[in-house]
């Protein structure tokens, strides 16, 4: 789950502008914290669409692009979130039945992102735990990674 760290808005927001976003829960794997909640990362705007007229709605739709995390950036995809604003394309049509050419003045909502929606978003790849780990943490992250507990020396013999 990632949370949009800041409020964005169909009729003021370009498409190719990015917004800050953050890990809303930490990622964990086989029972170890390997990414931090709170941790910070970047959205971008994909498409975005003012409110029209004829009642036509704002539109948004964003993708979550990475978390930055001990200097590394963590690729994200997948984010969940695509919504429009109010659709008042009923009122301009009985606007149209009764006024005519009037209707084309009744627009649509605009679509608001307030700061702190939560999303579902999916990494890009698997995460090297090894790579992420912070020098303070490496016998953690040496423990969440299969490939690093096994490639470490045995001490029995």
């Amino acid at each position: 789950m990632v949370e949009i760290a800041q409020r964005l808005v169909s009729d003021e927001d370009k498409p190719g502008a990015t917004f800050a976003i953050r890990l809303a829960e930490p990622i964990v794997v086989n029972g170890f914290e390997l990414v931090p909640a709170g941790t910070p990362g970047q959205g971008e705007i994909i498409h975005a669409a003012k409110a029209r007229g004829g009642g036509q709605p704002g539109e948004l739709l964003l993708a979550a692009r990475y978390l930055e995390f001990n200097g590394h950036r963590i690729p994200l995809r997948g984010l969940k979130l695509g919504a429009a604003g109010k659709d008042h394309t009923g009122a301009a049509l009985a606007t149209a039945v009764a006024v005519g050419v009037f209707a084309e003045f009744i627009h649509g909502g605009e679509m608001i992102v307030e700061s702190g929606t939560r999303a579902p978003a999916k990494l890009a790849g698997a995460i090297d735990a090894a790579l992420l780990a912070s020098p303070a943490s490496e016998s953690t992250a040496a423990a969440a990674s299969p490939t690093a507990a096994s490639a470490a020396p045995s001490t029995q013999e």
